[in-house]
């Protein structure tokens, strides 16, 4: 959010634009390889924190709210003090078909050349969105990365 709300080429092209986006990030292999990486998982327990509770416990019965369960994450209250070495421990255990049936929601407001929010969400909210994206995390984070330049 930080690097675009800095890059005056986005403000500039986006100044009059108004709209959101609900982007929904697969698990795939990359996914997968990163989730045995300490950054990753303090990065991705970050993002945690700044979803509610109400969001998280719409992952409940899920196949996400079944592998978070299962690496000890609760999605429906804000997450707790975590071990990392337990948690890699446990991250490194899950089989690509586990990772693969993870699906993470954020949405996006943009309005007049910034974003405006960057919000963790769960599955059923902001259905109404401009846009919505799917994709594979390895896409996502091609997208990313591109954006940083």
């Amino acid at each position: 959010m930080e690097a675009v709300n800095k890059n005056e080429s986005f403000h500039d092209a986006a100044r009059h634009w108004e709209s959101d986006f609900l982007c929904i990030c697969n698990g795939d292999e990359e996914l997968h390889r990163e989730l045995s990486q300490r950054e990753f998982l303090k990065g991705l327990l970050s993002l945690l924190k700044m979803m509610s509770p109400e969001s998280g416990s719409k992952y409940k019965g899920t196949p996400t709210g079944s592998v978070f369960q299962v690496l000890g994450i609760s999605l429906d209250a804000p997450p707790a003090k975590v071990d990392s070495d337990e948690l890699m421990s446990k991250a490194s255990k899950l089989s690509l078909d586990e990772v693969r049936l993870l699906s993470l929601y954020i949405w996006i407001e943009f309005g007049q050349g910034t974003m405006r929010r960057l919000t963790p969400v769960g599955p059923g909210e902001h259905e109404n969105a401009a846009l919505k994206i799917h994709g594979d995390y390895s896409t996502w984070k091609q997208m990313v990365v591109a954006n940083r330049m």
